[in-house]
């Protein structure tokens, strides 16, 4: 309880200093201290240690950029936050903690999409910023001058991205809930949706009234596996073996533990993560591969389903609303 204390006076601290870039961090210790004896109280603290650090990125825009392991270190509270809650899950089925954990993976993705549109900066700055982004790279800082010159180039960038940042934020969307998605899909479409992490992936299939949520090998299982089966597609005729194991490999693991819902629906959507946005779903084997067969009859998956893919659930929803699409 000391402890509890000394990371409450901490947090009050920081924020009350303006120095509030690390109050998630503290956060987040708190969140972990109640894991085990109080969920609810870990749930709370874990939520406000997300809103934190998305405000203190949205706060400080470019600037951040230039600090890659803090970074690293947000993506990761996400996956650990995520796969929390998926463990609360296995014990307490009934608790709702799929939600916390699908609607905390959907935070990310949201965070995520936001920063690709911040990296697009030098593609869309306009000739003004792309003149200063060559002549950062010329300023000779050898003297006080030119120190001088770099300081005041390098303020200029970080307040065009510090403007590309607020058009982002104004421009993103509110990550959806699990039971708002599911009450604003289509009822005939199935949704997969993953979150890859270091010790285990996490696959939601979202239907329409009943959510699974299924842990799945980490991303070094899933990178090992996904690249053999790209190295065996660009090699026809020297590793058919491969792509043919792999292939069916790759469908049991990924799809098939959802193979009676998707046979049951129209429509699939499929929400990749990580390694797996590299992965050509439809070329998976939906059975065992057929000895001597030609290629055209072999059970690729495509041939049965026609998924369709999105970055993000509330991409989806987004998407299918502005088109009035069919899935």
């Amino acid at each position: 309880e000391e402890a509890r204390i000394n990371l409450r006076r901490a947090a009050r601290l920081l924020t009350e200093s303006g120095e509030d870039s690390d109050v998630w961090k503290a956060y987040l210790n708190l969140a972990d201290s109640f894991e085990e004896t109080a969920p609810e109280s870990a749930a709370e603290y874990y939520d406000a240690a997300l809103a934190s650090l998305e405000r203190d990125s949205q706060s400080r825009g470019g600037e951040a950029r230039n600090t890659g392991n803090l970074f690293a270190d947000r993506g990761r509270a996400y996956e650990e936050i995520a796969r929390y809650y998926a463990g609360r899950h296995r014990e307490d089925p009934l608790g709702g903690w799929e939600a916390k954990a699908f609607e905390t993976a959907e935070r990310s993705r949201a965070r995520g999409l936001l920063d690709l549109l911040e990296d697009s900066f030098a593609l869309d700055a306009g000739p003004e910023a792309l003149a200063l982004i060559d002549s950062l790279s010329q300023v000779d800082t050898s003297s006080a001058d030119g120190r001088a010159r770099r300081n005041e180039i390098s303020a200029r960038l970080a307040a065009f991205r510090a403007e590309r940042r607020s058009e982002a934020v104004a421009s993103s969307l509110e990550p959806v809930e699990l039971a708002d998605l599911i009450k604003r899909k289509q009822s005939q479409t199935l949704i997969l949706q993953y979150a890859v992490g270091d010790s285990a992936t996490l696959m939601w299939v979202i239907d329409n009234k009943a959510t699974e949520l299924h842990e799945l090998p980490g991303r070094a299982e899933m990178r090992r596996r996904v690249e053999a089966f790209r190295g065996a597609i660009a090699q026809p005729g020297v590793a058919d073996d491969v792509l043919l194991r792999e292939g069916r490999a790759l469908y049991q693991l990924l799809l098939g533990v959802a193979e009676d819902r998707i046979n049951r629906r129209k429509n699939l959507i499929i929400v990749p993560d990580d390694v797996l946005f590299e992965l050509p779903f439809s070329a998976l084997l939906a059975a065992d591969p057929a000895p001597d067969a030609a290629w055209s009859e072999q059970p690729f998956f495509g041939k049965k389903k026609r998924p369709a893919y999105a970055p993000s659930s509330t991409v989806y929803l987004m998407l299918r609303e502005q088109k009035a699409g069919k899935f």
